[in-house]
């Protein structure tokens, strides 16, 4: 893999991802360890946490998506001495990335959630086989908490080599709340940062009023965005609800006879597939006529709709809802790789409720159109509207 070209200032533009490696991450880091030399992206650190599985778990996913984890005591930047055994989608020589497991659990004492009803008991929808006893001994080497630590030196040398770090998280945000805690000098080293969370109109997918990532951990989402970021960019469950892929373009995608673009159908089919019907992330195929018709229609229509102004939150996207996938995870990433792919965004104050008995880890969003008298700053970018055209080129690229 090349070198990305230098920025500006002179420096290399390196990518980090956080991960709890469900089914859209591995989606996601795929899209990014295909694309980013394209994007001008050195991929440098995988960051593990729970979520969808446990953090173990999720150390295995990532390395069934590419790289391995490797030993927390080994040199930032300095290949390990051996490759773990995994499946190795994409093909990544592991000397490139390093990959660390972080938070097993929520800062607070409280049971970790988990989303194995979609993603299966595995994480990747019990598609691939089990990786054996020696990756299994080799992730217990690795040691929890050691993203937090891999963060901070890959900041620290990045300060010095000139480079802009930008970071995605796609899993509950603890590692990074950690990381906060131990440096409260972190944001002013990030670039950039693209958080996959966040539910603003009420319409949860965990709880009723919350989104997975963020009720998984509210306290340390609320320690993020109560801190000033150079760019704090949110791809909303809100957005990706009516980023669909339409059935019929996402069963082409898992045609696809690559290597990279089998392992993705393997482990789509269980959330993707067979719960089509039933789960919140695969819209039903089960709708009339003539909501088939709309949909057809408003797809038809697009580029008219696209330039047709609306009132605020009454945008094109938000009022098409037709059948397919919701890959949030790839969304996020893509915006990280493509940021032309955002089309419409605004700046909104997020504050996250911590004592609600129902509404525990609902974001709660000042759009500014309320008037209690309160001045809150409104600094993070709320993402209202992508180019799903070329969400969709960057999907069929990253599996075909």
């Amino acid at each position: 893999m090349a070198l990305a070209p230098h920025t500006e200032s002179g420096g290399q533009r390196w990518l980090v991802v956080d991960t709890d490696a469900g089914v859209d991450d591995a989606f996601a880091l795929c899209m990014a360890l295909k694309l980013a030399e394209k994007s001008h992206f050195v991929l440098k650190l995988i960051t593990c946490c729970f979520g969808n599985c446990s953090v173990e778990q999720v150390g295995m996913n990532v390395a069934k998506c590419g790289p391995s984890p490797s030993p927390c005591r080994a040199p930032l930047l300095v290949a390990p001495k051996a490759t773990l055994p995994g499946l190795h989608a994409c093909e990544v020589p592991p000397s490139l990335i390093r990959v660390v497991l972080g938070a097993s659990g929520p800062l607070k004492q409280q049971e970790a959630s988990n989303a194995t009803h979609f993603h299966g008991n595995d994480g990747l929808g019990d598609a691939t086989p089990p990786l054996d006893a020696a990756f299994l001994t080799a992730i217990g080497a690795v040691g929890f908490g050691a993203a937090v630590t891999a963060l901070r030196e890959l900041l620290a040398v990045a300060k010095k080599e000139g480079a802009e770090v930008t970071l995605v998280t796609l899993g509950p945000l603890t590692n990074l709340a950690s990381a906060l805690k131990e440096d409260a000098e972190l944001p002013l080293l990030l670039h950039d940062l693209v958080v996959m969370g966040c539910c603003g109109n009420g319409r949860g997918n965990h709880g009723r009023v919350t989104e997975f990532n963020i009720h998984a951990d509210p306290e340390a989402a609320a320690e993020v965005f109560a801190r000033s970021w150079p760019q704090l960019t949110v791809s909303s469950w809100d957005l990706t609800v009516f980023a669909t892929v339409p059935w019929p373009r996402f069963d082409q995608l898992l045609r696809s006879e690559t290597q990279v673009g089998k392992f993705l159908a393997a482990i789509s089919q269980l959330p993707y597939v067979q719960k089509r019907q039933t789960s919140s992330c695969s819209r039903g195929s089960h709708q009339s006529c003539w909501a088939f018709l709309a949909s057809s229609v408003l797809e038809l229509c697009a580029p008219v709709l696209r330039h047709v102004e609306h009132p605020a939150g009454t945008g094109f996207w938000q009022l098409q809802s037709q059948p397919g996938a919701i890959i949030c995870d790839a969304i996020t990433m893509a915006m990280v790789l493509q940021p032309e792919i955002i089309l419409r965004s605004r700046l909104v104050h997020i504050e996250v409720e911590l004592s609600g008995a129902i509404t525990r880890g609902q974001t709660v969003v000042d759009w500014g159109t309320c008037f209690d008298g309160a001045h809150r700053p409104k600094h993070l970018r709320w993402v209202e509207e992508v180019d799903m055209e070329l969400f969709y080129r960057m999907l069929r690229e990253t599996m075909t």
